[in-house]
């Protein structure tokens, strides 16, 4: 049976044109946006627009885009691998020395700030994927509470 609710849909608080809104996306139907005034306008809104799309699919004879499948939270061990080149693996523990950080705390805060700050300290210089058996891996282990970083020479 189908259940417009099983969609992914983001609804955000956005600024248009100087008026602040709530906009609704779905996922797993990118030409869809819904805007209004309230968070469970827009809600009903998306839903209402899955439901209207897959009822137009359905007339014009089209395949209608499933729900994407939920991951569910023991499908993630906790480990990141990940390999660098030595040099950056040598210039992140650099720049996590001089923010008087561990390297793996350095490497979590980087990683969790993303997008959020303009002023994280960074590596200055782009690096290679790494091509060759002397580069350095780095395995990234995280839960809830705590995140390891290990390297590891191959």
């Amino acid at each position: 049976m189908f259940d417009p609710q099983e969609y992914t849909i983001t609804i955000k608080k956005i600024v248009l044109d100087g008026e602040t809104l709530f906009e609704a996306t779905v996922t797993e139907l990118p030409d869809v946006a819904e805007y209004g005034d309230h968070f469970e306008e827009v809600y009903k809104l998306a839903i209402d627009t899955i439901q209207t799309a897959m009822e137009k699919f359905a007339q014009n004879g089209q395949p209608f885009p499933p729900p994407l499948p939920r991951l569910e939270e023991d499908e993630y061990n906790g480990y990141i691998f990940l390999q660098l080149p030595n040099s950056l693996h040598r210039e992140i523990a650099a720049v996590a020395q001089q923010e008087q950080m561990g390297v793996n705390e350095y490497v979590l805060f980087v990683l969790s700030q993303t997008g959020k700050r303009k002023n994280v300290p960074l590596v200055t210089k782009n690096y290679p994927m790494p091509s060759n058996r002397s580069e350095t891996k780095l395995a990234v282990k995280s839960n809830r509470s705590k995140t390891q970083l290990g390297a590891v020479k191959p």
